[in-house]
């Protein structure tokens, strides 16, 4: 996964979604909503392509709503991704052609490890 922030948004952070035996891990980026050339983003769950999430909140937003955010994009997240996963199952007969991308494995461990350094 590539990972491109817009220069005012602001990193904060990765959701680990688990669907069946899968975690995915998606980025979180709070950034203004409104763009230079008068449109709105919507804040919550978006992808691009096959393997590309993410979830974007607002910036301005008070913490609370950052959360509420974060909690309802990460089960729309988990939807989406659970609704792909049976389209390629229905198709193919297995759930074995859908591979968790080596980015989410790649992340979850050494995200795992950085957040039980943080904890000590």
């Amino acid at each position: 996964m590539r990972m491109s922030a817009h220069p005012a948004g602001r990193f904060l952070g990765y959701v680990h979604v688990q669907v069946a035996s899968r975690v995915y891990v998606l980025p979180v980026e709070a950034r203004p909503l409104t763009l230079d050339d008068g449109s709105t983003l919507e804040p919550g769950f978006f992808s691009h392509g096959k393997d590309d999430f993410g979830i974007l909140v607002d910036s301005a937003a008070p913490d609370t709503v950052v959360r509420q955010t974060i909690e309802s994009a990460s089960a729309d997240a988990a939807r989406h991704i659970s609704r792909r996963l049976r389209a390629v199952s229905s198709r193919t007969g297995s759930w074995k052609e859908e591979q968790v991308p080596f980015w989410s494995r790649r992340n979850q461990t050494s995200l795992s490890a950085a957040n039980q350094q943080s904890r000590t």
